[in-house]
């Protein structure tokens, strides 16, 4: 019960030394219960929802339960602050700290923003959390077939399709430590330019 006790509370320790996360010029903060009317408002704009695997409507009550079924050890989701403003979520999802792994995921809310750094940015922070702080291994992305921006951007930065996948809707990506590190260096050092 006392070693139950001390991990509980060392769980809770990590989770608010990583309430935010600052890098590459965007702040990602933890998505709570504050957030979740935007971010519903995102996700069921239709420039966001068609590249979602579940493209209906989120009632209110959907996306409260949504949040309130979320285990915060696993699941880790973000808002983007870019320039002071909430732009979209990022996020690293299902970890499993025994095999090394978690499923990442974006996106951003204003198309305007679509076509600048502010993507990659979050995803670099979050990746960066993930295999940095949380110790993971290798990522997953399962991205839409007729999503070919988030395609190229994924493959440039060191995902590859799993075998069998060329074919389906809903395509299952990976991108282990090592591949992501060497593909995004250069990224890296432009976006800290500034």
């Amino acid at each position: 019960m006392v070693e139950s006790t001390f991990h509980s509370h060392l769980f809770w320790i990590r989770l608010m030394e990583h309430s935010s996360i600052e890098a590459y010029g965007v702040v990602l903060t933890r998505m709570g219960a504050d957030d979740l009317e935007s971010v519903r408002a995102w996700r069921n704009s239709p420039e966001v929802s068609r590249y979602m695997n579940f493209r209906g409507h989120i009632s209110a009550e959907m996306q409260t339960a949504w949040f309130h079924s979320l285990d915060f050890r696993t699941q880790y989701y973000y808002v983007i602050q870019w320039r002071g403003e909430s732009v979209g979520v990022v996020n690293i999802k299902d970890c499993d700290f025994e095999k090394g792994e978690g499923e990442g995921g974006i996106y951003v809310a204003r198309s305007d923003l679509w076509n600048t750094p502010v993507g990659m940015a979050a995803t670099f922070a979050m990746y960066d959390f993930g295999f940095d702080v949380l110790g993971l291994k290798r990522l997953r992305a399962h991205i839409l077939k007729e999503n070919t921006r988030a395609i190229r951007f994924n493959r440039s930065i060191g995902f590859v399709l799993a075998e069998g996948q060329e074919d389906l809707d809903l395509q299952f990506y990976f991108a282990e430590r090592e591949a992501y590190q060497r593909k995004t260096s250069a990224f890296k050092a432009y976006l800290l330019k500034g």
